[in-house]
């Protein structure tokens, strides 16, 4: 009951937080250090960026800096938000390009939000702790499938959802034995083995094309109401 409480406190004090960052006047720049692990900012190393690179660099270590002061800031809630990085990193065209810049490159996870206008992003380190988390205990076809999830598909698909035939080959094909001939049994009982475990669901999208899934983290939903409940403010119309 209490760790209930403590996640709806955080989604609350989220959205206080976006609330006193919209009052403020023009865009105010994270520091430039390279941020550690949640509730760290570590002085970057000396590089010598060409002035092309300066604000691309600049951008990238705001919007990485900027999700992990929000989660360490409200650590039971998740996820961030895009909405709320959009309060921290005002100019939303380079907080787009960026954050497209580090789900590419794995860096972090794009989460499925019930809504139209906003998705959730949590680092893909943090992403595979949770997955192993869920493995703790699991032994079987469930500590495996859970173990092929995290090592095979996560590390090689990117994007928030994935093709029915993409994941079950995921699954089935260890990474770096691509065209090789190794194969594992893979069926669907395995796919809904991730779901029981709300690592994945159907995506309900009339726009989808065959069967897909959306990627998602477990223990996620009541936060998900909370702030669709209670965060009007940060979302725009």
């Amino acid at each position: 009951m209490a760790r209930e409480e403590k996640r709806l406190q955080d989604a609350e004090g989220l959205d206080k937080l976006c609330s006193e960052a919209e009052g403020g006047q023009g865009r105010k720049r994270m520091k430039t250090g390279v941020p550690g692990a949640p509730g760290e900012c570590q002085q970057a190393p000396a590089v010598d960026w060409g002035d092309d690179e300066v604000e691309e660099h600049d951008a990238v270590c705001d919007v990485l800096a900027a999700i992990r002061l929000l989660r360490s800031e409200f650590p039971m809630c998740p996820f961030v938000l895009k909405s709320h990085v959009y309060t921290i990193v005002r100019d939303k065209t380079d907080a787009d390009v960026e954050l497209d810049h580090l789900r590419r490159t794995n860096a972090i996870r794009v989460l499925h939000i019930p809504t139209e206008w906003d998705e959730g992003y949590v680092e893909t380190s943090e992403y595979c702790n949770v997955i192993r988390n869920c493995m703790e205990g699991c032994s079987g076809r469930l500590g495996s499938v859970l173990e092929w999830f995290k090592d095979d598909v996560v590390s090689r698909h990117t994007a928030s959802t994935i093709a029915e035939e993409d994941l079950k080959r995921g699954l089935s094909v260890p990474k770096g034995m691509e065209g090789k001939g190794v194969r594992r049994g893979v069926t669907d009982k395995d796919i809904d083995l991730l779901m029981q475990q709300s690592l994945l669901q159907r995506d309900s999208s009339l726009s989808s094309h065959g069967q897909r899934f959306v990627f998602c983290l477990p223990g996620s939903g009541h936060v998900v109401k909370s702030l669709l409940a209670g965060g009007e403010n940060c979302y725009p119309l």
